[in-house]
Protein backbone atom coordinates (compact mmCIF):
# COMPACT_ATOMS: atom_id res chain seq x y z
CA UNK A 1 0.00 0.00 0.00
CA UNK A 2 2.46 2.40 0.85
CA UNK A 3 4.82 1.50 -2.65
CA UNK A 4 1.46 2.12 -4.71
CA UNK A 5 0.74 5.59 -2.65
CA UNK A 6 4.78 6.77 -3.63
CA UNK A 7 4.26 5.57 -6.74
CA UNK A 8 1.18 7.23 -7.51
CA UNK A 9 2.63 10.44 -5.87
CA UNK A 10 5.67 10.47 -7.52
CA UNK A 11 3.95 9.80 -11.19
CA UNK A 12 1.45 12.93 -10.33
CA UNK A 13 4.46 15.13 -9.48
CA UNK A 14 5.91 13.72 -12.59
CA UNK A 15 3.07 14.73 -14.02
CA UNK A 16 2.68 18.22 -13.22
CA UNK A 17 6.39 18.65 -13.48
CA UNK A 18 5.74 17.82 -17.38
CA UNK A 19 3.04 19.94 -17.69
CA UNK A 20 4.57 22.72 -16.30
CA UNK A 21 7.85 22.45 -18.91
CA UNK A 22 5.17 22.28 -21.75
CA UNK A 23 3.39 25.22 -20.50
CA UNK A 24 6.93 27.34 -19.93
CA UNK A 25 7.30 26.25 -23.61
CA UNK A 26 4.42 27.47 -24.86
CA UNK A 27 5.10 30.61 -23.30
CA UNK A 28 8.37 30.83 -24.47
CA UNK A 29 6.65 30.34 -28.30
CA UNK A 30 3.84 32.82 -27.66
CA UNK A 31 6.93 35.40 -26.69
CA UNK A 32 9.12 34.94 -28.98
CA UNK A 33 5.99 35.40 -31.66
CA UNK A 34 5.11 38.53 -30.32
CA UNK A 35 9.05 39.71 -30.68
CA UNK A 36 8.74 38.61 -34.19
CA UNK A 37 5.78 40.58 -34.28
CA UNK A 38 6.78 43.75 -32.86
CA UNK A 39 9.84 44.13 -34.71
CA UNK A 40 8.48 43.31 -38.39
CA UNK A 41 5.74 46.23 -37.05
CA UNK A 42 9.36 48.38 -36.19
CA UNK A 43 10.70 47.94 -39.33
CA UNK A 44 7.87 48.86 -41.59
CA UNK A 45 7.20 51.87 -39.24
CA UNK A 46 10.90 52.86 -40.09
CA UNK A 47 10.60 52.65 -43.80
CA UNK A 48 7.00 54.06 -43.88
CA UNK A 49 8.56 57.46 -41.49
CA UNK A 50 11.72 57.57 -43.97
CA UNK A 51 9.79 57.69 -47.16
CA UNK A 52 6.83 60.24 -44.86
CA UNK A 53 10.56 62.64 -44.00
CA UNK A 54 9.26 61.91 -40.47
CA UNK A 55 12.68 62.23 -38.91
CA UNK A 56 11.94 62.60 -35.42
CA UNK A 57 10.20 59.62 -35.74
CA UNK A 58 12.40 57.89 -37.90
CA UNK A 59 14.77 58.67 -34.69
CA UNK A 60 12.22 57.00 -32.37
CA UNK A 61 12.75 53.86 -33.81
CA UNK A 62 16.91 54.18 -33.71
CA UNK A 63 18.96 53.06 -30.82
CA UNK A 64 21.67 55.93 -29.92
CA UNK A 65 24.09 53.31 -30.80
CA UNK A 66 22.84 52.46 -33.93
CA UNK A 67 25.09 52.25 -37.00
CA UNK A 68 24.27 51.98 -40.73
CA UNK A 69 26.50 50.57 -43.70
CA UNK A 70 24.72 51.17 -47.09
CA UNK A 71 24.89 51.08 -50.60
CA UNK A 72 26.16 54.43 -50.89
CA UNK A 73 29.77 53.52 -50.16
CA UNK A 74 30.39 56.29 -47.56
CA UNK A 75 31.15 53.23 -44.57
CA UNK A 76 29.34 53.20 -41.41
CA UNK A 77 26.96 55.95 -40.55
CA UNK A 78 25.74 56.98 -37.10
CA UNK A 79 22.13 57.39 -35.52
CA UNK A 80 23.21 61.42 -36.34
CA UNK A 81 23.65 60.74 -40.12
CA UNK A 82 21.40 58.16 -40.82
CA UNK A 83 18.43 60.37 -39.48
CA UNK A 84 20.11 63.31 -41.43
CA UNK A 85 19.20 61.24 -45.15
CA UNK A 86 15.63 61.31 -43.94
CA UNK A 87 15.60 64.83 -44.74
CA UNK A 88 18.28 64.77 -47.22
CA UNK A 89 17.48 62.64 -50.53
CA UNK A 90 13.46 61.23 -50.98
CA UNK A 91 12.20 57.80 -51.12
CA UNK A 92 9.48 57.79 -53.86
CA UNK A 93 8.15 54.20 -53.32
CA UNK A 94 9.53 50.70 -51.55
CA UNK A 95 8.09 47.13 -50.82
CA UNK A 96 9.81 44.81 -47.89
CA UNK A 97 9.78 41.24 -49.41
CA UNK A 98 10.43 38.02 -47.49
CA UNK A 99 10.93 39.75 -43.96
CA UNK A 100 11.88 37.03 -41.36
CA UNK A 101 12.42 38.11 -38.00
CA UNK A 102 14.66 35.48 -35.78
CA UNK A 103 14.29 36.13 -31.81
CA UNK A 104 17.97 36.24 -30.42
CA UNK A 105 16.61 35.84 -27.07
CA UNK A 106 13.85 38.25 -25.06
CA UNK A 107 16.06 41.58 -25.92
CA UNK A 108 17.13 40.93 -29.37
CA UNK A 109 16.26 39.91 -32.85
CA UNK A 110 18.03 39.91 -36.20
CA UNK A 111 15.60 40.26 -39.46
CA UNK A 112 16.38 39.98 -42.70
CA UNK A 113 14.40 40.87 -45.88
CA UNK A 114 14.41 42.54 -48.79
CA UNK A 115 13.58 45.84 -50.57
CA UNK A 116 13.05 47.35 -54.05
CA UNK A 117 12.85 50.62 -53.60
CA UNK A 118 12.68 53.80 -56.03
CA UNK A 119 14.52 57.36 -54.75
CA UNK A 120 16.35 60.45 -55.15
CA UNK A 121 19.63 60.91 -53.61
CA UNK A 122 20.81 63.66 -51.73
CA UNK A 123 22.95 64.35 -54.88
CA UNK A 124 20.31 63.76 -57.43
CA UNK A 125 21.07 60.84 -58.52
CA UNK A 126 17.68 58.52 -59.54
CA UNK A 127 17.48 55.18 -57.65
CA UNK A 128 15.83 52.20 -58.61
CA UNK A 129 17.74 49.53 -56.10
CA UNK A 130 16.69 45.83 -54.81
CA UNK A 131 18.45 45.75 -51.91
CA UNK A 132 19.37 42.52 -49.17
CA UNK A 133 18.96 44.29 -45.80
CA UNK A 134 19.72 43.12 -42.39
CA UNK A 135 18.86 44.35 -38.72
CA UNK A 136 19.64 44.07 -35.42
CA UNK A 137 16.98 45.53 -32.86
CA UNK A 138 17.15 45.38 -29.68
CA UNK A 139 14.67 45.92 -26.38
CA UNK A 140 16.31 48.54 -23.84
CA UNK A 141 14.13 50.29 -21.15
CA UNK A 142 11.21 48.51 -22.09
CA UNK A 143 11.55 49.99 -26.12
CA UNK A 144 12.38 47.73 -28.96
CA UNK A 145 15.29 50.21 -31.09
CA UNK A 146 17.55 49.21 -33.81
CA UNK A 147 20.76 49.06 -33.25
CA UNK A 148 22.41 47.75 -36.40
CA UNK A 149 21.06 48.23 -40.24
CA UNK A 150 23.56 46.83 -43.19
CA UNK A 151 22.18 46.63 -46.89
CA UNK A 152 23.46 45.37 -50.04
CA UNK A 153 22.49 45.63 -53.19
CA UNK A 154 21.29 42.55 -55.60
CA UNK A 155 21.82 42.91 -58.76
Amino acid sequence: MKLATTAALVSFFGLMALSQHKTGQGAAAASGSSVVSVVESKIRQAWQDFKEKKADAYAALLDDDFTAVEIDGKGPHDKKASVAEVTAGTLNSYSLKDLKVIPLGPNAALATYTVNADGIMPDGKIVHSTIAATDVWVRRAGNWKNLRYHESELR
